[in-house]
This record gives C-alpha cells, sequence and structure tokens, in this order.
C-alpha cells in the first residue's frame, strides 16, 4: 500500500516549520501526555516507588505507541498539538511516514530524556566503555536535539529528523524543495559526541577518588535500610558573602534517601541518618552541617509526584565522639 500524499494548499507560509509553532505544538501535546501518564501512574504508585528504573521505563512505553500512532499515516501526521497548529510530520517528497520510522524518529527523540537519571547496571558503568557509550546517548544526544532544532535554520529538522529523514512542515503550505542542513551544524554535533567519548577517561580520577571515600561505603549502608530504595551521599562547600561577617565558607555533607515509604516527616529518623554518617565517615567532623534529605514519590518522566523533607543537622548537635571513626561499619538496625 502507497504512503498517502498530502494536497498542498495555496498559504504565505513557509513549507518549513519555525521553531515556535514547533515549541508550541510539543508543549500542548506535553501536557496532554502528562495528564495520559499522570492517570495510568496513579494505578500503580507503590509499584513505581519500589522501581525508579522501571517507572522511567513505563514512561518511554507510554509515549512511545503515541508517537507512532500520531506522527505516522495511521494519524495523518499530526499529533494534537500538530493539528492544532496546522504541522505535519513528513518525508522529503512531501509523504506521510510509516510507522516503523515515526517508531524510529521517536526512540532517536526520547531515548536521550527518559535515560538521563536512570538506573544502569554497574558492570555498564563501571566499565570506561560502557560509560562513553552512555555519555554519548545521554549527552551527546541531548545537545544534538537541542542544538540543531535552534541554530539549523534551513531545515529546523532536530537529530532525529537528520537521522530518519523527516520534516515537520506547516499543513497548509505550498510544497518546497528542502534545502540541505548546513555542514557545519554537522560537525560541531559530531565533535561534542565524540568529545563525550572521552569524558569517563577525563573524570577518572574524580570517580576512582570517590570511591576510595568512605561516603561509598556508608552509602552502601543506608541504601540497604529496609525503608530506602535509594541513597545518594555528596561532600562540598558553600560560600556566602554577608556585610557583617564578610566572605565566609561552610562545609557540608549532604544526603538524600528515596523512601518506600511516606516518612518524610520522622525528624528522628533524620537525625539518625545524620549521626551515623558522622560517626562513618573519615574527617566528618570537620564539616559545619550533615544536610539529610528525605523523599518519597515516583517519576515516570512525562508525569510523577514527589514529596521531599529537609533536615540541616550541625555537627556540634551530634554525638561528641568525633575522633571515634569506625573502619568496620556496623550493622544498621533502626526502628521506625
Amino acid at each position: 500500500m502507497d504512503t498517502p500524499t498530502i494536497e498542498s494548499k495555496p498559504s504565505d507560509q513557509p513549507w518549513i516549520a519555525n521553531f515556535w509553532r514547533r515549541f508550541s505544538a510539543f508543549f500542548i501535546d506535553g501536557l496532554l501526555i502528562a495528564l495520559v501518564g499522570y492517570g495510568i501512574s496513579q494505578l500503580m504508585v507503590p509499584f513505581l516507588v519500589e522501581n525508579p528504573g522501571l517507572a522511567r521505563f513505563i514512561g518511554f512505553l507510554i509515549v512511545l505507541p503515541l508517537s507512532i500512532i500520531f506522527d505516522s499515516r495511521i494519524g495523518h501526521g499530526q499529533t494534537p498539538g500538530k493539528k492544532l497548529l496546522k504541522l505535519r510530520v513528513v518525508d522529503k517528497n512531501n509523504l506521510q511516514i510509516s510507522p516503523l520510522k515515526a517508531a524510529a524518529r521517536a526512540i532517536i527523540l526520547y531515548c536521550p530524556l527518559f535515560l538521563n537519571g536512570a538506573v544502569f547496571p554497574e558492570d555498564l558503568t563501571n566499565s570506561k566503555l560502557g560509560s562513553a557509550f552512555l555519555s554519548v546517548i545521554l549527552f551527546g544526544g541531548l545537545f544534538a536535539l537541542l542544538y540543531l532544532i535552534i541554530f539549523n535554520r534551513n531545515t529546523r529538522q532536530s537529530l532525529h529528523d537528520v537521522i530518519t529523514g523527516t520534516y515537520v512542515i506547516n499543513s497548509e503550505a505550498c510544497i518546497d524543495t528542502p534545502t540541505s542542513i548546513w555542514k557545519w551544524h554537522i560537525i560541531i554535533v559530531s565533535l561534542f559526541a565524540f568529545s563525550m567519548l572521552a569524558l569517563p577517561w577525563l573524570v577518572d580520577k574524580q570517580l576512582e577518588q570517590i570511591k576510595l571515600d568512605d561516603l561509598g561505603r556508608v552509602q552502601e549502608q543506608l541504601s540497604s535500610l529496609p525503608n530506602v530504595v535509594s541513597s545518594k551521599i555528596m561532600k562540598g562547600e558553600k560560600q556566602a558573602i554577608s556585610g557583617k561577617n564578610g566572605k565566609s565558607t561552610s562545609s557540608f555533607i549532604s544526603v538524600s534517601l528515596s523512601l518506600r515509604e511516606d516518612t518524610i516527616d520522622d525528624e528522628i529518623f533524620g537525625k539518625n541518618v545524620a549521626n551515623y554518617v558522622l560517626l562513618n565517615t573519615d574527617n566528618a567532623c570537620s564539616k559545619d552541617v550533615i544536610s539529610v534529605s528525605l523523599s518519597y514519590g515516583y517519576s515516570i518522566v512525562i508525569a510523577g509526584r514527589t514529596s521531599t523533607r529537609n533536615y540541616f543537622i550541625k555537627t556540634s548537635e551530634l554525638e561528641p565522639s568525633c575522633l571515634e571513626y569506625v573502619k568496620d561499619l556496623p550493622r544498621i538496625d533502626w526502628q521506625y
């Protein structure tokens, strides 16, 4: 069966849709998809909270079939947003695209968005080649998508359009011959992607230092708590300037815990976490503040709901035994 053609109607508009019309259509579609995603996610909140990695995948499974249906000839190349703004997805011959091409187009578009922040197997992230591959997909892909849609004024094709040979056009405009994309756009995007290949080697020393740090061991212990889905720990310094005291620097350790149950208001638990970090992290007593962030919720990227409570605890308010540095971490057995 041949792909149906689109009848051209006289119009003063250019064939290629401009950035703001595409952005407006994307914004409208995003709102509608968010409503659909939120409705579906409410049916499985406990599962999504317990499995944050699968939650993002479920969001992707919601978006993908919608894109295949609406952007292909099944939906006449028009999502609700595109239809409202009289836009359409076509190929260079002004023909509606097949569902297979629409699927490829959607996968290229959404992979960097849905994989960003996802949890990957340790074998993949610990491998430099695996990390390099993820860096190209996540950072290189996201950069290419944003850069091309903003600066590629000739064809207004983003990465997913360039690879699949598609265009977003004004549906009432006369057919025009697509111009070629400026070669320097391709060069810039390619150079950035290649630079991402080197990222794991560039940050290797910093990552090794983090792995050797006791924060990594404490993070593993916190992640093993019954009510904790995942944990993240970092340390750093914050500078502040005041008219009275001038420039001052405060050091901190920040702990973020995602919980299985909504117990974010448990201040005792938050203080226990801070105290445990203090006693089991080298040089923790030299920090001014231990920040504990407790969160409960989920995200499927297109929708989500999260509640967070932050506790800022001065190290001077915790256990005074700062000199007692525990090398062998005790098993945590807190009641809450």
